[in-house]
C-alpha cells in the first residue's frame, strides 16, 4: 500500500497539503456518515493510518527511504528511527515530532469539522467542542486497540516474512514481520483497531508474535545453534560435512580428533537484525556409534583400550 496514494497526494506534498488531504478524506469517509458500511470503515482506518506516518516528520522520512513499511514497522533497511519498538503497552499514545501524545483530531480537526459530521448525520452536538478534541477520548472510553496472535516458524522469524492476518470477518491486513523478531514481541499496526465513539483517531492492531518450536534450530541472541551428528571416522580423521543453516546448505570442515560437544562457528550464517548486525551459526558436534551392534568394532576398541587406557571423568575437588 502506497500511503501517498491513500491520501491522494504526491511524494513532494508539503505537511500542510497532507493535513488538508487527511481532513478532507476523514470528513468524506467518517463512519458516522456511513453506518454499517464495512468498506467505508476500512477506508477511514487506512487514511488515518497513513496520516499517522506521513503526518509525522520523522516517520515520513523513514517511510520515504524504505526504513518503515506502510504499517509503521521497520523493514530492516535504511536504519529506521521509529516504528517497531517491541512489546508496546496497549493503548499507549502515538509520538509526534514535538513530543507527547499524538492527538490526531486535536492537531487537524476544529469545531467546524465536527459540526459538519453531526449535521450530515442528523445529530446535534452540544457545547461546540467534542471531547475527542480535548485529547480525552482514548482515556474516557475502553481501549480502541485490538490484539491478535500471529504464529510464525523459526525460519520466518529469523529471516522475516509477510503474513496475511484476518482482524475480523470482513477485514484482513498484510503484516510485515521483520527479520530477527523475538517470541512475544508485538507489532503495532497504526489505525487498524476499533473506531472511537468520540470522533478520535482509530485504535491500533497489536500483533503478538509467537514463534513455533523448531526441532532443528535454537536461538541465542542473533546466533543460531544446531547439533550435527558425525561418524567415528569423521571425528578421527576430519572431514567436510553438509550443514543446513537458515540461509543455505554449506560445507563445514571437521578437524581431525573432533569430539562430542565441540562447537564450530559458521561466521555470518545467523540472524540479521534491522540494524544490519548479523549473528553466526554455532554447530555442536555429536559423535555417533553405528546403529547396529558391530562385534569387530567392539573387539578392536577393547583391544586398543587395554593398551591405551585413558580417563574422561575426574573426581570433583
Amino acid at each position: 500500500m502506497d500511503l501517498y496514494k491513500t491520501l491522494g497526494v504526491t511524494r513532494g506534498a508539503t505537511p500542510d497539503d497532507i493535513k488538508k488531504a487527511y481532513r478532507k478524506l476523514a470528513k468524506e469517509y467518517h463512519p458516522d456518515l456511513h453506518p454499517g458500511d464495512a468498506k467505508v470503515e476500512r477506508k477511514f482506518k487506512d487514511i488515518s493510518a497513513a496520516y499517522t506516518i506521513l503526518g509525522d516528520a520523522d516517520k515520513r522520512k523513514d517511510y520515504d527511504r524504505g526504513a518503515l513499511d506502510a504499517n509503521g514497522n521497520p523493514t530492516g533497511f535504511g536504519g529506521a528511527s521509529g516504528g517497531f519498538r517491541g512489546n508496546p503497552r496497549p493503548g499507549a499514545g502515538r509520538a509526534n515530532p514535538g513530543g507527547g501524545r499524538f492527538q490526531a483530531d486535536e492537531a487537524i480537526f476544529d469545531s467546524d469539522f465536527f459540526n459538519d459530521i453531526f449535521s450530515a448525520a442528523g445529530a446535534k452536538r452540544p457545547g461546540g467542542r467534542p471531547n475527542a478534541a480535548r485529547g480525552t477520548a482514548r482515556e474516557a472510553e475502553p481501549s480502541l486497540d485490538i490484539q491478535h496472535t500471529l504464529t510464525v516458524t523459526f525460519i520466518e522469524a529469523a529471516l522475516g516474512v509477510k503474513k496475511r492476518v484476518s482482524l475480523s470477518q470482513e477485514r484482513a491486513v498484510e503484516v510485515n514481520v521483520p527479520a530477527g523478531v523475538e517470541d512475544g514481541q508485538v507489532l503495532r499496526l497504526k489505525g487498524q483497531g476499533r473506531l472511537s465513539n468520540s470522533f478520535g483517531a482509530p485504535g491500533d492492531a497489536l500483533i503478538k508474535i509467537s514463534i513455533a518450536r523448531s526441532g532443528a534450530y535454537n536461538r541465542d541472541g542473533l546466533n543460531v545453534t544446531s547439533d550435527v551428528p558425525i561418524t567415528l571416522a569423521e571425528a578421527l580423521d576430519g572431514a567436510s560435512v553438509p550443514v543446513d543453516t537458515i540461509h543455505a546448505r554449506v560445507s563445514l570442515k571437521i578437524p581431525a580428533g573432533a569430539n562430542t560437544d565441540m562447537v564450530l562457528r559458521l561466521k555470518g550464517q545467523g540472524i540479521q537484525a534491522a540494524d544490519a548486525n548479523k549473528g553466526d551459526h554455532l554447530v555442536r558436534l555429536k559423535v555417533m556409534l553405528p546403529e547396529a551392534a558391530n562385534k569387530e568394532l567392539a573387539d578392536f576398541v577393547r583391544s586398543w583400550t587395554a593398551k591405551n587406557p585413558y580417563t574422561v571423568r575426574f573426581d570433583a575437588k
